[in-house]
Order: structure tokens, then sequence, then C-alpha cells
């Protein structure tokens, strides 16, 4: 169409006009619940967005003055040795840490369903992952933390071991046992590093859950944005102890974060924890009541079920992570999303198998929550007669012997051959890559 098109730019502008109620990131729901000086800096983006500004907007690189008072109040909120804000997200927080705690050839324990974030760490470290299954909810065909008998288990097979990682909470909100697995690993002496990318609001919520500092942890990241007020990208991480050192995660951050970063993300960091440390607690309180008001509703429509912490045994769900079984009305979780979006307007943050996934934040009340339930309702009217269908089933097969490191594979050299073809092919032979949808 020529240069004057800009298809990204016009396609922003546009989805800003759809009348969508939005039940997934960032926690301040398209502006809705931005920090008031947050809101009116946005209104002056174009002339917030600096370079480098060392005299008058510190270097984060090495911050003497605003920046470093902000990653201060910050460690103070969290109960953190030190803490720093990341403008290259969680992923690239995570991979900060990575960085900072292990060299190439440590074995480091972490759960099979961890983020791509992580294995992206360890092709940059050149650890070795040690990879260990998950609990797995056959009813809600859902995988939770990992369990202490198979951390200990891990243990007794690799007593070389230097480093563990959890997740907590996983996405759908289940936290298990985590003060006991960091205390477990500490006695091994290994290194404990949670992704905590939708934690940042535990300590926060009218019934406190445990986060990883207050479990212990050594290292720990965070997204600002994914149910705070900062912008999409802008996170935060936290050390403490001296497993993890601060100069390692200095060096780690010149290493991956730009060195133009984008000082309206930082400034994000900054107003999502002035906006938690003074006001955050009372709108979390408002809105884990909407969300058991919210969960006891669903509750009530034919067809429907929805994840509760008596669900969990030896754990504790986040309130504000609504996950709803579609199965019962003969949809897949992905139909039943679609429908959501094409019917109601409401895009909800996840679909699986036979669920989807509703993330409530502060920046939701009485109306959005009413919206929500109005929709699942007509939903469930909708479909009540397709009520046969079971729910979708899969068998976890179990977690695969690790003959190359992330880092070996991701320089080795590559051919592409179908699913059938690649039965029985030896690693040696680096045929890693299998082309999908061929059989």
């Amino acid at each position: 169409m020529g240069q004057w098109w800009a298809p990204l730019l016009e396609r922003l502008l546009g989805y800003q006009g759809l009348p969508l109620w939005s039940f997934h990131t960032p926690g301040h729901k398209q502006g809705k619940g931005l920090d008031a000086d947050l809101a009116r800096l946005l209104e002056q983006f174009a002339r917030a967005d600096v370079s480098l500004m060392g005299d008058e907007l510190d270097d984060p690189f090495h911050p003497v003055s605003c920046i470093r008072e902000a990653q201060g109040l910050l460690a103070e909120l969290y109960g953190a040795e030190r803490s720093y804000f990341s403008a290259i997200g969680t992923t690239g927080a995570l991979q900060v840490l990575m960085l900072a705690s292990f060299q190439e050839g440590d074995k480091v324990l972490l759960p099979r369903n961890a983020h791509r974030s992580l294995w992206g760490g360890l092709v940059l470290c050149g650890a070795k992952p040690v990879f260990l299954s998950p609990q797995y909810d056959e009813d809600w065909q859902i995988s939770h933390g990992i369990s202490i008998e198979v951390l200990e288990r891990a243990l007794e097979l690799h007593p070389d071991a230097k480093g563990l990682i959890l997740v907590s909470p996983t996405y759908y909100g289940m936290i298990g046992e985590l003060e006991k697995l960091v205390e477990l690993a500490h006695q091994r002496g290994l290194t404990v590093l949670v992704d905590e990318a939708h934690g940042a609001h535990l300590r926060f919520l009218e019934n406190p859950l445990l986060d990883g500092i207050s479990a212990g942890a050594d290292g720990v990241a965070q997204s600002a944005h994914k149910l705070l007020g900062a912008f999409t990208g802008a996170s935060w991480l936290h050390i403490q102890g001296k497993r993890v050192l601060p100069e390692k995660i200095e060096q780690a951050f010149l290493a991956l974060q730009t060195s133009s970063p984008n000082y309206p993300l930082l400034a994000s960091l900054d107003g999502a924890r002035r906006q938690l440390a003074t006001a955050g607690s009372a709108e979390w309180v408002k809105i884990c009541g909407l969300a058991e008001r919210l969960r006891a509703d669903i509750q009530k429509i034919p067809g429907l079920a929805c994840l509760s912490s008596s669900d969990i045994e030896g754990g504790r769900l986040d309130p504000c992570k609504i996950t709803v079984d579609m199965s019962g009305l003969g949809l897949s979780g992905a139909e039943a999303a679609m429908w959501l979006r094409e019917q109601r307007w409401i895009q909800p943050e996840l679909a699986d198998i036979n669920n989807v996934l509703f993330l409530l934040t502060y920046s939701d009340g009485e109306s959005e929550v009413a919206a929500l339930l109005a929709a699942l309702q007509d939903l469930a009217a909708a479909h009540s007669g397709q009520r046969s269908k079971k729910a979708i089933t899969i068998e976890v097969p179990p977690v695969s012997e690790v003959v190359l490191t992330p880092r070996q594979v991701f320089f080795a050299g590559k051919k592409s051959v179908s699913l059938g073809a690649s039965i029985g092919k030896s690693p040696e032979s680096r045929y890693l890559f299998i082309r999908r949808g061929f059989l």
C-alpha cells in the first residue's frame, strides 16, 4: 500500500476503539488503573521519551540519585536486600538472574512446565537443566508446581546440582509448598531463584499469599505489568543473601539490557510501586472480595465449574485468577473463548483444552465483574443442549532425559524432518528440529 501506510500503528489505534471487556494483562486494564501522575506522563509521552540523561534522570546502569532511590523504595516495600528495575520484562529479569547465578556446566533443577524465558537463560549461561515433573491435576488438566517428594528425589539423583528454579505462582495462580522447597534446596547448598511473573501482588492481598522473598529465595523476578500498574514490558527483580551477588546482577544487566533504556517504562515501575505502597492493599482487598463472589456465582451456572483452593491439594490459589472449565457445555476452552470474544466482547487471558482463564486486578470493579458473569451466563444458555460432550483428556508423558544442553542445541546444526521420520533419530545426529504438522 505504499510508505504512507503504518499497519501496526493503525491496528493499535483501532484496537483502542473496540468495546472490549479486558480480563487479561496488563493490570492497569488499558489505562483505567494507572497512577495519576503516570497517566499525566502519558499525555506527554513523546517529550518524556529521552535517552540517557545521567545528571537529571540518573543512569540505570550506575544509579546514584533518583533511580537508586526508587529501587531502594522498591526493596523496602518487598523486604528485599536489593531490587532492580528491568526494561526488558520478566523474561530479561530471569535471564539476568540466571546469568548472574550459574556457570556453564552447572546442573540446575527446574520444572518441565517452566516458561520459555528460562530456556533462553540456560542458553545464555550454559547450565545443564534437570527437568522435574510438576504435579498434574487430572481433573482440571492443569500442571501445578513441583512437590517436596519430587525435589527430594532429584537431589538424591543429582547431589552435584548447583541451583533450583521454581515457578510460583503458576499461570493459573497455584502456590505450592514454596517455603519448604526453598529450605530443602538451601540445606543442600543450592541457589534458589523464583519465576514470580504472576505474583507481584501476592503479599498485598486481603489474605496475603507467600511470595519468593518471604520464602527465603535468593533471587525473584516479577512482572510489574501483569497485574500491577506498570507498562507492558516493565518488570523488577529482587535479591537477598550471599548467593546472588549485586555486582553479577549489574554485569548481567549491562550484557542483556539495551544501552538506551526507555525512561517512561522505568518511570512506570516507580509509579506502580508508589501506587501499590500507598493504596494497593485497599484496592486488592476490594477485588479479592469481588473475585470470591464471582467464583461462587460461576459455580451456580449449569455446565460450568470454577477452580478454587479446595481443588488444590497442599496448596493455595490466587483468588484473582478465575479459571472456568467449559467442558460441561460441550465446548473446548478455545471454542468458549472465541464465543465470548465474538458475541460478548469479553477478552480472556488464556484458553486451554478445557478451561478459560480470566484475570481480575485492582483496576476492575462491580461493572467489570457483572459483565463477565452475564457473559458466562449467556454462554451457558446458548450451549445448554451440548452438555453431553466429555472433557478432553491428555496423558502427560514422562520427563525425557537431557542429552544436549539448551546451549548446545541452540548452536547445533539442524535438519528439518517430518515427525514420523524423527522416530529413532539419535541426538548425536543433530536432527533436532521437527517440522510441525507433517506425519
